[in-house]
């Protein structure tokens, strides 16, 4: 995918008007994958885009994660789309007893047409726009991809709705196909996009993998924005040793935290960071819910992968 493919939004301010336009302009299927779906200002927005595209036979379909959205999103909203015809179902429905209760669907993901998609950290609740303030400012980042890579997002979506549906007489969605071969973009792109994603099938830590792959291969400098901070072994090994070897890294931090135990668990991390040569700095206008790395004015990830055990492992 060529660079000029992708939009980056430096807060969820800057992406909501842009995801609404796309709504308003999808001609064939709109995919909504999210970990925290909360009624408010954007969700109503964005509902009732997908109602009036529901008229006019898009396909429309929703994912929420049970446990994410406990608090602001249950059964009566649910029951709600589903009276607009909109399809919608829960991923790994929250049973505090169950042992699969802490393997959950971290995505954001808004895909239209199979031919745009928009992620990164900014789910839909009105905080992440900044319509309110529990914390402060809330600095997010995230991305709007068009071309190939879109087939990606709409796979990672199809298949989690393939296996967690109930509908099953329905039949299984089709796939998006992929071409045999790519033709080799022209000269003149300087960059490239890959998407990536763990997934619940493989044991594979690929966001950890790729951290410390990029981390080994950077030079000048590796900076991060992350809101909890819960290493292992490896991923901080390959931050401290980039640093002793002359890398500037840093890692930004929230300054306002929303979970006060997690923040201080993640503070447990900074002595060792710190002593390894690593820069640790704290967003104090509020809370920092990006998941962003950027290297060498090189490389650069945008996604939904906090740097904490969670989200790297499980």
């Amino acid at each position: 995918c060529a660079v000029e493919q992708v939009r980056y939004y430096p807060l969820g301010d800057n992406m909501f008007p842009d995801m609404l336009a796309d709504l308003k302009n999808a001609r064939n299927s709109i995919y909504v994958e999210y970990f925290i779906i909360e009624p408010g200002h954007m969700w109503d927005a964005i509902v009732n885009e997908l109602e009036v595209k529901m008229e006019q036979g898009v396909d429309v379909r929703v994912i929420y994660d049970d446990l994410g959205s406990i608090s602001s999103f249950n059964f009566s909203n649910v029951r709600e789309l589903k009276k607009k015809g909109i399809p919608c179902i829960p991923f790994n429905p929250f049973l505090a007893l169950k042992g699969t209760a802490n393997y959950r669907d971290h995505r954001k993901m808004l895909i239209i047409d199979n031919e745009v998609a928009y992620s990164g950290g900014i789910n839909l609740s009105d905080r992440y726009i900044n319509l309110e303030h529990p914390y402060g400012h809330w600095k997010d980042t995230g991305f709007r991809i068009t071309g190939e890579p879109v087939k990606n997002f709409t796979h990672m979506f199809l298949t989690f709705w393939n296996a967690f549906s109930l509908e099953k007489e329905a039949g299984q969605l089709a796939m998006p196909t992929y071409p045999k071969r790519y033709p080799a973009p022209p000269h003149t792109f300087d960059g490239y996009v890959l998407s990536y994603y763990d997934s619940p099938l493989n044991h594979e830590a690929t966001s950890n993998q790729l951290f410390i792959d990029l981390l080994s291969q950077s030079t000048d400098y590796a900076w991060f924005f992350t809101p909890y901070l819960m290493l292992g072994d490896d991923l901080m090994d390959a931050m401290i040793s980039a640093a002793q070897r002359g890398v500037d890294v840093r890692i930004i931090m929230p300054g306002i935290p929303d979970k006060k135990l997690i923040f201080r668990m993640s503070r447990s991390f900074y002595q060792v960071l710190l002593t390894g040569g690593i820069k640790i700095y704290e967003y104090t206008p509020g809370f920092v819910h990006a998941k962003s790395f950027v290297s060498d004015d090189k490389v650069a990830t945008i996604g939904t992968v906090n740097l904490d055990y969670r989200s790297l492992f499980l």
